[in-house]
């Protein structure tokens, strides 16, 4: 099964650096700009399912995809972003006093953990990340799309090609197999 994964377009929060989390943010107007480059780029994909976490950013990304290829988007949780916790809508920086990291070098570290400040663990993370892939592989889709976040991507990564990356731009595309 071949996995595209896209990142959500540019949000209000992005543009002003935030650590944004589950926040319900909203694209930008740059966000909104750069859908139909996006649909353009994947017009030729052949897509047999897609799936998007639930929050407004991914929402808005992954409908005009689905729409031009005929498919229902399917909303799934278990690929909502990373819950930040007190740190939601804070400068990227304001886990570094707490956390000695900074927002991006937490996520890349891929051992970062929330819990105590209302947010959840890498381990939480990779758990829902890992059942999602699971019960995507029982699927008879051949080719999905999936848009998410960020944070959840770089679980894709770790888990199904077993590297770890950085931080990629918005409606950055990354190709799997699964």
């Amino acid at each position: 099964m071949k996995l595209i994964v896209v990142r959500h377009g540019l949000t209000v929060g992005n543009e002003k650096e935030l650590f944004i989390g589950q926040y319900d943010d909203v694209l930008s107007a740059a966000g909104k700009k750069s859908l139909p480059k996006l649909v353009e780029t994947l017009h030729d994909a052949d897509f047999s399912a897609a799936y998007s976490s639930p929050l407004q950013r991914t929402l808005h990304t992954a409908l005009p995809l689905a729409e031009d290829h005929g498919l229902k988007l399917q909303v799934d949780p278990r690929i909502i972003e990373v819950n930040v916790g007190e740190f939601t809508m804070k400068p990227r920086n304001a886990t570094l006093p707490v956390l000695r990291k900074s927002s991006t070098d937490l996520l890349d570290s891929y051992q970062y953990d929330f819990t105590r400040y209302g947010g959840e663990s890498a381990e939480q993370v990779k758990r829902r990340v890992r059942e999602f892939l699971t019960d995507l592989r029982k699927s008879n889709s051949s080719s999905v799309l999936i848009v998410t976040h960020g944070g959840i991507i770089r679980w894709f990564y770790l888990l199904l090609n077993g590297s770890k990356v950085s931080r990629f731009p918005n409606t950055s595309q990354h190709f799997f197999e699964l």
